[in-house]
Parts: structure tokens; C-alpha cells; sequence
């Protein structure tokens, strides 16, 4: 029987949290979270991997990710203009999110995970190179342009640049030695964890700048991105681990859902500022990823019970 955490539905939760309040029009202090808020979901994937033969996964992710990545966007190019529906059935397939309208392309992550979790199968036996490997390649690629910044076909230059995030995630549950921390005591726990993550975020704000994933921008100084990213991602996961023990059905339903709010809930903030600007009631930035996780929130449920292959499980 599959052992459940309440720290990663916590976890989940408040990424993908942060991930609708990244798309919030004119959200504060956004930029601050840019630079942690992928690399720490890519990180919560690998925690969650486990490793299988590439039958398998393939058959896994038929069923988890590429059949709702398929719906959801099925769904979207209902409500697209019909003259760019033909062109964008082609970057559907093509996973080509940066060529579709801007509410579809949350779902380059479901593009990368599925590439990371097939390759991570082919070489099960050599995940600890994979990192490595996907990160040479993908220097090799950005100095000469392989791909282009508007043409990622199968988001091919995030999966290179995310992977290293989701093996480390991988690792840090299957050799618990990487988990630096479980060794000091709470107390030192929770001083490292706060300095720390005050002085990264500052270091980050002032050095690094804004960073957009999606799109391989990775701010004003590449190395420090990747060395700030990896210690916040991990001083997150360790807070977590610390502090939330405690289960909440809202929580878990919430975690439970995470595939479907990142499929819609950039078409949801559209419809509430349209439905804003009719009723000119305005809702303050920081309150939207509230009021959208408030709306999916039955969505998801009636979609555990009855649909679950929409939030990425198979049938009861």
C-alpha cells in the first residue's frame, strides 16, 4: 500500500499555488517567487518518481498525462477561434506550447514530465548521469540555437534545463545522506531554513532578476539562477517536511487536483476579469489564486469520483 505524505500534498498545494498567482495580471512580489516556483514543482515530480520499465511508464503516462493533456486542450480549442484551430491541433501534438494562445501553455510542464519520465525509464540504471547529460546538451543547444525560443517542439530546451531539478528530487527521497539537514537538530532546522531563504530570495531579487522557465530565461547570471534555485527548492522542501504533518481533506483534495488547475486555471483567471470589468468589481492580485482554487475546488471532486483520468488517476 502506497504510503501518503501529508507534507507533499502541503507541498503541492502552495506550488501550485504559486503557479496560478504567477499568471495573475499585475501580481506583486511575483518576480520573487519566479526564480524557485518550477525548479521546486520539477523537484515535488521527482520526490514522486518512481522508476519503471519503459512499458510501463509509457502505459502510465498514456493514462495520467498525455489523455488529459489532450482533453484539456481539446477543451481550449473548442473556445479558440475557429481560423486558428487547424494550426494549433498541430502545436498540440507537436507540443508546441509557446505557439498556442498564452491559456494553454501551463501545459508545457505535462510536456516535460512526460519527456523526463520515459528517458528516466530508458536509463534507469544511469539516472545519476542524466542530469548531467541533459544539462550539457542543453548549453550545447542555447550556444548555438538548436531551438528556437518560439518553435520549442516537445519544449524540448525546458525538459533539458528542468531535468536536473526532477532527478535531484528523484534522489533526495532515494538517498536520504543527500538530505543534508535531517541531521542538525529542528532548532538549526529552522534558523538555516529562515536565514537562508531570506538571504537567497535577496540574493536572487538583486542578482538574478526576473526568470521565466517556459521560455529558458533564466535572468541576468545563469549559474547563480542555478545554485539559488537548488537551495531554495530544497530549504522549501525541508520546511515542509518539518511543519506539515498534519493532514487536511482540503489540502489533499486540492494536491489531488493539481493536473487539472494547471490545465485551466489561466482560462479561469480570463473569465474572472472579463466577468470583472462587466460587474466592475475588482479583485485584488494577491486574492486570485484564492478564488480560482475556490472555483476548481468542486471541479476537482466531482472529477476524483467520477472522472479521474481529468486529474491524472485511472478509474476506481
Amino acid at each position: 500500500m502506497r504510503v501518503r505524505y501529508a507534507w507533499i500534498d502541503w507541498a503541492k498545494t502552495i506550488a501550485i499555488t504559486m503557479v496560478v498567482y504567477a499568471h495573475v495580471p499585475d501580481a506583486p512580489f511575483s518576480q520573487l517567487f519566479s526564480i524557485f516556483r518550477i525548479p521546486f514543482f520539477f523537484m515535488l515530480s521527482g520526490y514522486l518518481y518512481k522508476p519503471r520499465i519503459f512499458k510501463e511508464e509509457a502505459n502510465r503516462m498514456f493514462y495520467c498525462l498525455i489523455i488529459p493533456y489532450l482533453i484539456y486542450n481539446s477543451f481550449l480549442l473548442v473556445i479558440t477561434p475557429p481560423n486558428d484551430v487547424p494550426q494549433g491541433i498541430v502545436n498540440v501534438f507537436m507540443g508546441n506550447q509557446e505557439q498556442l494562445p498564452g491559456n494553454y501553455r501551463a501545459m508545457w510542464f505535462l510536456v516535460s514530465i512526460m519527456i523526463m519520465r520515459l528517458v528516466s525509464s530508458l536509463f534507469v540504471k544511469h539516472l545519476t548521469y542524466l542530469p548531467i547529460v541533459s544539462f550539457l546538451i542543453y548549453l550545447l543547444f542555447k550556444q548555438y540555437g538548436v531551438v528556437k525560443e518560439n518553435n520549442d517542439i516537445f519544449q524540448l530546451n525546458t525538459t533539458l534545463l528542468c531535468f536536473q531539478f526532477f532527478i535531484f528530487g528523484y534522489f533526495l527521497k532515494k538517498n536520504p545522506k543527500i538530505n543534508i539537514l535531517t541531521k542538525l537538530s529542528p532548532v538549526s532546522n529552522y534558523l538555516i531554513i529562515g536565514v537562508g531563504f531570506v538571504a537567497l530570495l535577496m540574493i536572487g531579487y538583486n542578482f538574478v532578476g526576473p526568470v521565466n522557465m517556459f521560455r529558458c530565461d533564466t535572468g541576468n547570471n545563469f549559474f547563480l539562477f542555478l545554485v539559488v534555485s537548488y537551495m531554495l527548492s530544497y530549504l522549501l522542501i525541508r520546511l515542509f517536511q518539518l511543519v506539515f504533518s498534519k493532514e487536511s481533506i482540503v489540502v489533499q483534495a486540492i494536491s489531488n487536483g493539481t493536473l487539472l488547475i494547471l490545465c485551466v486555471h489561466q482560462t479561469v483567471i480570463i473569465i474572472i476579469k472579463v466577468l470583472e470589468i462587466k460587474s466592475g468589481v475588482s479583485f485584488h492580485p494577491l486574492l486570485m489564486p484564492f478564488i480560482v482554487l475556490i472555483l476548481l475546488y468542486m471541479p476537482i471532486k466531482l472529477c476524483d469520483r467520477y472522472v479521474p483520468i481529468l486529474i491524472g488517476k485511472r478509474k476506481k
